[in-house]
């Protein structure tokens, strides 16, 4: 042993060393003054006799020689057994104060594990320690004078001036002299220090106690592997000290290291015994204070943990190991953690653990697993308002489009006491707008007003956004010119949503004005303003301005984007040529070759599909394959209806089924095709089976699908009728139609009209054809008129008859021999056609009708005509077909048939002859000279057109051969006018069978 600084040896001339405490205490660290250091006069009962404990402020050491006093003592301490009684009896410290320790305690850990585990308490020990007088310092009259020479190893001396002048001067000099030497203690490694610094603090009354001295002096115990001891102060703080406790940190996290789990429940019951809420220390905190943690014992424990307190601890600490995870970014085993303790039910109702959970889920952007996670969150029973997490939940559910979810989220932040701050506000009326529900974006706008100042535009961009998505373009303007009562002026995206509107309104004057406004704003079209033109463009099929929208932005340094290559795409697919589209996929490809192009390559297939060409079709499909091109649903609806197109109706109900394995869910669509193609082989019963087992899996039905399905069975019923007979009336379909109509607040934002909240018109159009056809005018009639309610009732939302249903109204008239309703249907059509029909700018040399939509009015012009000729109308007829021409209509071959007949009913030959002439002859000479398909004109003359002509030359000649002078005048005018038509009639004349034909048939339609 080496010898303390004052210069005696451990170990006295009688054999005992000072301080009381047993020679060969086995430690090698002991000071002169012993291992313990001393002990004053104390109360004792010892062999039964007691004595009276002195004040501890007298000191009796000057009565005695040095070195006396140690050997006296040596008979005054009781021995071992004599303690373990004295602390059974519970002996009280020198300030009065409940036992601190016990003489049983689970094992320590540290070097010197076993010092609380097979020994009793040091704290009785160590509470006398500074009374006990010790040797005069040599080397030092006083601590100030130490303090200044402190580089050396003076620790020894520091105690004896401390216990000696620890009372003197001030409470702040007491404190700064009590720091000093509990610092200077601290810094050595020998046990005899460490518990001289526990000393120090029980000499202390409580009021003087402060939370450094309990801190420095828990740690002493801890490195010297007194837990109980360490548990004890704990206890003792608790009870006594009138100041809130300190150092459970640090035994819990002593605890924790060893695994020693009953202690760390014991004294985590202390922490919550003595502290509230927002003061008890939390085992987040503790772990991480422990710096490197070993995650697996603590796992393993709370796997196995059995009873209240256990499974109470096992769920703090596993939730303490998530936040400590999660706030260092060891996310594997965040996740591992998190998995263990869902599975062992150890987060079931821990609000911090699972919204740790689910903001790593939304920052990992797992969206399924957070939905499902804060479905299990939401069912704690209290929850606190958490403004992020809220967010979070409406942006997963949102990405995964699911917008009841988002309202779900919306009301659950006011179940929790709370409302929605403004992003929330911001977020849900953003999705809302985009799923079209105006209604529900009105009234969350309504709330933020009341609630916040607006200070962006964003709130009403998403009403109108919202009204926008119905094509409610009315509303859209609405909304768009009350932005400055607001303060606000319109921003580029406010123009964007007004300009979309107008397009999908197919109003192209007004889309071109709002630019030019937007302009005048100062405000540059950008991507979408150029994006949105593109596409007005390319759905009419206006190839040349749909190319000029993408020279114009790309001159304006405007990115292409995707949205504008599907534009010059469809603009070409529009006007069949599939070529000139195929090759602007092609070098899109070539250019970026890991760009998704599924879009592209979808418009591609789609138009392959109109065109019927299953050949081509299959070839790209086996290109996107190569290409590694993904397939997404509406692939796989354009490879279906290929199939269907080909007749393997079974092979596309086959690609309907595996659908769910390539991760793509079945939609409306899908069904729909299958659906079409059991109609097309007028299979009632699997139309039917079709759309019952979409509405099974959980696809709820469209416009489209429902279209289908009253189509189906009106086809079927009038099938039926015809071969029955009796009066027409078409039940099931007529069932159909009145459920569909009987709600009138609608949305379906898959219909092709443009109007996404208005009953489309296109489900009455089989209904009033069908009536029309068969002389069921009334019925035909009622139909039409109930649309026309429906659609009023709908506002602003209504929508307007579509080509189709005009041109089923108009036939219904044409036979009923209506011609003043057919001629005011006919104005209807006419200006929606042109509304459709023109070029997607404002240049005035341009020719109003696109080449692509010449044929648009080709149908209702031929009841026109044929209603018009029945009233001999004549010129009439002649000033429409004028009008059209001059417009940019081309009438098709029908329609210069039905023009010429309507000449010839009128009994204008002229006419007739001169239509025969000039637009129906030169493609019956091309087709009777067999010229290739490309030098033959496409209007040619029908057997009943020459049939017609050939009954009134007849007429003319028979004329002539009684002797009419006026008939052989006209007939040489005839012949010398129209030589083709002249020819090609002679021989008809006289094929009297053909003419009674003809006479019998005008008779029948003047019926």
């Amino acid at each position: 042993m080496s010898k303390g600084e004052l210069g005696i040896g451990p170990v006295n001339t009688l054999g005992f060393g000072f301080g009381g405490v047993e020679v060969d205490s086995g430690r090698e660290d002991s000071g002169e003054f012993g291992d313990i250091g001393g002990i004053g006069t104390k109360r004792q009962d010892v062999g039964g006799t007691k004595g009276t404990r002195l004040p501890a402020d007298i000191q009796l050491d000057f009565l005695y020689p040095s070195k006396t006093l140690a050997f006296l003592r040596r008979f005054t301490l009781p021995s071992s057994r004599d303690e373990r009684e004295i602390l059974a009896l519970r002996t009280a410290l020198q300030h009065g104060c409940k036992r601190l320790y016990s003489s049983k305690s689970s094992n320590g850990n540290g070097p010197n594990g076993n010092r609380n585990g097979n020994q009793n308490s040091c704290l009785l020990r160590l509470s006398y320690m500074l009374n006990e007088a010790l040797p005069v310092d040599p080397h030092f009259a006083t601590l100030p004078e130490l303090r200044g020479n402190s580089e050396k190893d003076w620790r020894d001396s520091a105690w004896y001036h401390y216990s000696t002048e620890r009372k003197g001067g001030t409470r702040s000099e007491r404190i700064d002299r009590r720091t000093w030497v509990v610092n200077y203690l601290s810094k050595s490694a020998r046990d005899i220090d460490k518990k001289r610094i526990v000393a120090i603090l029980l000499d202390l009354p409580y009021e003087e106690r402060t939370k450094a001295d309990y801190n420095v002096a828990l740690k002493a115990l801890l490195e010297m592997g007194y837990l109980r001891d360490a548990v004890a102060i704990l206890r003792d703080q608790v009870e006594n000290s009138p100041r809130p406790p300190v150092g459970f940190v640090e035994v819990m996290a002593y605890c924790i290291r060893g695994n020693l789990w009953d202690v760390v429940a014991e004294t985590l019951k202390l922490d919550n015994e003595a502290s509230s809420d927002e003061s008890s220390h939390h085992l987040a905190t503790i772990l991480q204070c422990m710096g490197n943690i070993e995650e697996d014992q603590i796992m393993k424990f709370a796997g196995s943990a059995k009873g209240s307190d256990d499974e109470r601890l096992a769920q703090e600490l596993m939730a303490g190991l998530l936040q400590v995870f999660f706030h260092s970014g060891r996310l594997e085993k965040f996740w591992k953690v998190w998995e263990l303790g869902r599975s062992q039910g150890l987060f079931t109702g821990n609000q911090d653990a699972y919204t740790l959970a689910l903001v790593q889920l939304y920052r990992e952007k797992r969206d399924a697993d957070a939905v499902k996670t804060y479905l299990e969150y939401r069912e704690i029973p209290v929850i606190k308002p958490n403004s992020g997490l809220f967010n979070g939940a409406l942006r997963a559910f949102r990405n995964l489009l699911d917008f009841r979810g988002m309202q779900m989220v919306f009301d659950d932040w006011f179940t929790a006491g709370s409302q929605p701050d403004k992003q929330a506000y911001y977020l849900l009326m953003a999705e809302m707008a985009r799923h079209g529900e105006a209604g529900v974006v009105r009234e969350l706008l309504d709330q933020f007003l009341e609630r916040f100042d607006p200070e962006e535009l964003l709130p009403f961009n998403s009403l109108m956004f919202a009204h926008a998505r119905r094509g409610e373009l009315g509303e859209v303007v609405k909304c768009f010119d009350a932005i400055p009562k607001f303060g606000f002026v319109p921003d580029n995206y406010s123009f964007n949503i007004l300009i979309n509107a107008y397009a999908k309104a197919q109003d192209v004057d007004g889309a071109l004005q709002r630019v030019q406004e937007m302009i005048g704003a100062e405000l540059a079209p950008d991507t979408y303003t150029y994006g949105v033109l593109m596409t007005l463009a390319a759905n009419r099929g206006d190839v040349e301005n749909t190319q000029r929208y993408f020279d114009l932005a790309l001159d304006s340094g405007v990115e292409p984007t995707e949205p504008m290559h599907l534009a010059l795409m469809t603009s070409y697919v529009a006007v069949s040529d599939l070529e000139s589209a195929e090759d602007i996929l092609g070098s899109l490809v070539r250019a970026e070759p890991r760009k998704d192009t599924t879009v592209l390559w979808n418009e591609l297939l789609s138009g392959y599909a109109v065109l019927c060409n299953p050949e081509k079709l299959s070839t790209t499909y086996h290109k996107m394959r190569e290409a590694a091109v993904p397939f997404d649903q509406y692939t796989y609806a354009i490879l279906m209806h290929a199939l269907c197109l080909i007749g393997k109706v079974e092979a596309a109900e086959k690609v309907l089924g595996s659908l769910e394995a390539e991760g793509i869910k079945p939609n409306s669509v899908h069904y729909a095709t299958i659906m079409v193609a059991h109609m097309r082989n007028m299979d009632l019963a699997q139309v039917w089976a079709t759309f019952n087992k979409m509405v099974g899996c959980g696809v709820n039905p469209t416009f489209t699908t429902q279209a289908v399905l009253l189509q189906a069975s009106a086809f079927a019923e009038h099938a039926r009728w015809r071969s029955t007979g009796g009066a027409l009336f078409l039940d099931s379909a007529e069932g159909i139609l009145a459920q569909v109509t009987e709600n009138l607040d609608v949305l379906d934002l898959t219909s092709s009209d443009s109007t996404k909240s208005a009953t489309p018109p296109w489900l009455f159009a089989p209904l009033v054809s069908i009536y029309g056809k068969e002389g069921s005018y009334l019925r035909s009639e009622e139909v039409y008129h109930r649309f026309l309610e429906i659609s009023e009732a709908q506002k602003p939302g209504g929508t307007i008859p579509s080509i189709k249903l005009y041109i089923a109204i108009m036939n219904t008239h044409m036979k009923a021999r209506n011609t003043e309703a057919v001629k005011m249907i006919w104005e209807q059509v006419r200006h929606l056609a042109d509304k459709l029909a023109r070029p997607s700018d404002n240049n005035p040399f341009q020719r109003e009708v696109l080449w692509s939509r010449r044929h648009l009015l080709c149908q209702p012009l031929s009841i026109l005509t044929q209603s018009l000729a029945h009233s001999g109308e004549l010129e009439t007829l002649v000033k429409t077909v004028a009008d059209l021409e001059k417009s940019g209509y081309e009438l098709d071959n029908v329609n210069w048939n039905d023009f010429s007949q309507a000449a010839i009913l009128c009994q204008d030959l002229d006419l007739a002859m001169k239509t025969f002439e000039t637009k129906l002859m030169p493609g019956w000479i091309a087709r009777r000279g067999q010229r290739p398909a490309s030098e033959t004109p496409s209007v040619y003359p029908f057997s009943r057109t020459f049939d017609a002509l050939a009954t009134a030359l007849k007429d003319l000649d028979n004329a002539m051969r009684n002797g009419s002078q006026e008939a052989e005048e006209r007939i040489g005018e005839l012949q010398g006018a129209y030589p083709h038509t002249w020819e090609a009639t002679t021989n008809l004349r006289y094929l009297e069978s053909r003419i009674e034909s003809e006479i019998a048939f005008r008779m029948s339609r003047m019926r």
